[in-house]
């Protein structure tokens, strides 16, 4: 039986527990205040959760619209502002998500070069 976290709504306290998995999401009782402790995944792999927030907001160069579309961007998209030079500013990961999707455009993953090799090398034919 696998070893699972939980997390007092109440008071923040914290507990770990062994149980079989169909019991895994059936929440406890906390012993420190009488509270409902639910599981806590981010507790049992910190790794793998990724935060809802950016660290410090987004300002997207590659996104940035005229001047002249400003209006109409906040009518489309009241929750993302723009700053003075034009960029949409994204304080959340899936708020960034939801805005490309709506735009239209597909995320790719960044793209990185081998190290210790300059491009023009890697255009070179090999003697």
């Amino acid at each position: 039986m696998p070893l699972y976290y939980y997390k007092c709504k109440v008071c923040g306290s914290t507990d770990s527990d062994i149980r079989v998995i169909a019991d895994r999401n059936n929440p406890t009782a906390c012993c420190e205040c009488d509270g409902v402790m639910e599981r806590a995944v981010e507790l049992e792999n910190p790794n793998i959760v990724r935060t809802e927030d950016y660290a410090k907001p987004l300002h997207s160069d590659s996104l940035a619209i005229n001047p002249s579309q400003t209006a109409e961007h906040k009518k489309l998209f009241p929750d993302i502002e723009i700053d003075s030079q034009g960029r949409p500013v994204f304080k959340k990961y899936r708020q960034h998500d939801r805005y490309l999707e709506a735009c239209g455009f597909d995320k790719k993953e960044q793209r990185i070069k081998p190290k210790g090799k300059r491009i023009d090398e890697l255009k070179q034919p090999s003697k």
